[in-house]
């Protein structure tokens, strides 16, 4: 925010005759100096001023001028504040100090004399948008709004008190404080983009997507190749379900954009809403060329959202996602990209298994294995979750632990794996394998006494189950005697 700046050398209130002895010369001859940029020389004149009579406000003030012309900031406070002492009821004093302390950056001690210039002076617009712009840069936004009200209220055609209100409230969140603030500027200059795009934005915010349309598709106009308009309208058209509209404003990013994967996975999105599916396959494709990686965050977006209804999930996983994914495990040799794949078709599953019955175990197996594969932290966890929402029999969870378990340990992550092993043991103290597995796990981490207590504990339940064994029909002699010959 621009401020005027300080006022010109007082004029003396009396004529007199000039005499080199009295201070009014040389404060006339200051004020000469001040009007023709010779503020050295003012500086001058205006110190001998001050030498003669000390005690005249107006001197200091003009002194204080003089030094702020030169950007002598620092040594113009000294002046300044001797004219604030001498005339306390002066507001425009006042001002001036606080403008001093706002070009030195101490806003916290501009806004002292700025508030003071107020008291004395309530109907200046300057003094408020001051006051107001000290508290702004401050970041003080709720301490702003007054100031900046009563600026607007002294002088309502000023833009800048408007759109420094508008800001504010929009941090503050008073979205339709700030609207109000912007529909005013564009009353005051119809002509500023940039008020119609603040508008437009503050629309958004407040959900009012129609008008978001109007005022975005106006910018268009104006400026057609702005990339910016073309996005936040495609957005109002996206959030008010108009996806035809938002079509053509994504089509538009593209050509002004074509190496832009958002504009890509946008018009790819847009299609998706509206079940077209193949196209909707097809331009998340030219986007996977660009970013493969963002592609597949926004599918899995995507999963997330999809509708409730079993058939509409069922087209989207099968038209939609897993060509996509497939693609990637087909034809990819990112890692990353393998595993972000392979994660979108589980949570898809996931998805399936949890509005329909059909298949359900078979299918949740199949994305436990693959979040087994993927091995993250977060594909771990998503396997507990499968557990916590399904009713699985107790071995059934023993298995699934034991999986884990062994996930970890070919990650060398020994102390999880443990954790994960005992856990299966715990559900099922039948399972002979996590048995063999935590001895192992001990082994690993050097604690041999500890393996032998489960090498042991495996033995013995080995010996308990061989009766039954024996007595399964699929066990056949072959794997009998390898499993002897172990013993």
């Amino acid at each position: 925010m621009k401020r005027k700046s300080p006022p010109e050398l007082d004029t003396p209130n009396k004529k007199k005759k000039y005499n080199p002895n009295e201070d009014n010369y040389f404060a006339s001859l200051g004020r000469v100096h001040f009007k023709f940029g010779k503020y050295e020389e003012a500086i001058s004149a205006l110190s001998e001023a001050i030498d003669l009579d000390p005690n005249n406000a107006g001197y200091f003030s003009s002194l204080g001028a003089s030094l702020s012309k030169l950007q002598r900031y620092e040594e113009a406070i000294v002046p300044y504040k001797e004219a604030t002492r001498l005339d306390s009821e002066n507001a425009e004093y006042c001002n001036n100090l606080g403008y001093i302390y706002f070009k030195l950056q101490r806003y916290e001690e501009a806004i002292v004399p700025y508030k003071e210039a107020t008291r004395l002076d309530s109907k200046n617009a300057e003094y408020w948008g001051n006051l107001g712009y000290a508290h702004f840069k401050l970041g003080q936004y709720s301490e702003a709004i007054v100031p900046y009200e009563e600026a607007t209220k002294l002088d309502s055609k000023n833009a800048e008190y408007w759109a420094n209100l508008g800001y504010a409230n929009f941090k503050l969140e008073n979205y339709q404080e700030s609207a109000n603030a912007y529909i005013k500027l564009t009353i005051i200059d119809p002509t500023s983009t940039k008020y119609w795009s603040d508008l437009g934005y503050v629309y958004l915010k407040l959900g009012k997507n129609k008008e978001a349309v109007f005022v975005y598709t106006k910018l268009t106009k104006v400026e057609p190749t702005n990339v910016e308009y073309w996005v936040n309208l495609g957005v109002a058209y996206f959030k008010s379900r108009e996806y035809e509209e938002a079509i053509v404003a994504y089509t538009k990013l593209t050509d002004l954009e074509p190496n832009n994967v958002e504009h890509w996975a946008n018009l790819g999105y847009a299609n998706f809403k509206l079940g077209k599916y193949q196209q909707a396959v097809d331009l998340y494709e030219k986007a996977r060329k660009i970013d493969p990686q963002y592609v597949l965050n926004k599918i899995s977006i995507t999963i997330i959202q999809s509708t409730d209804s079993i058939e509409k999930v069922k087209e989207v996983i099968i038209k939609f996602i897993m060509p996509l994914n497939k693609n990637i495990l087909n034809f990819s040799k990112d890692e990353l990209l393998i595993q972000t794949a392979k994660t979108n078709i589980a949570d898809s599953i996931v998805k399936y298994t949890a509005i329909s019955t059909i298949g359900k175990n078979t299918f949740l197996d199949k994305a436990i294995q693959m979040y087994l594969e993927v091995g993250t932290e977060e594909s771990l966890t998503k396997i507990y979750k499968i557990v916590e929402h399904n009713n699985f029999s107790s071995e059934k969870q023993a298995e699934i632990y034991y999986s884990v378990g062994n996930k970890y340990f070919s990650q060398k992550d020994y102390n999880k794996a443990l954790i994960e092993y005992k856990a299966s043991i715990k559900l099922n103290p039948k399972f002979l394998d996590p048995y063999i597995k935590v001895s192992s796990t001990y082994l690993a981490l050097g604690q041999s006494d500890k393996a032998e207590l489960y090498k042991g504990q495996a033995a013995t339940l080995l010996d308990k189950a061989l009766p039954d064994l024996l007595d399964t029909e699929i066990q056949e002699q072959e794997e009998f005697m390898d499993l002897l010959g172990n013993i």
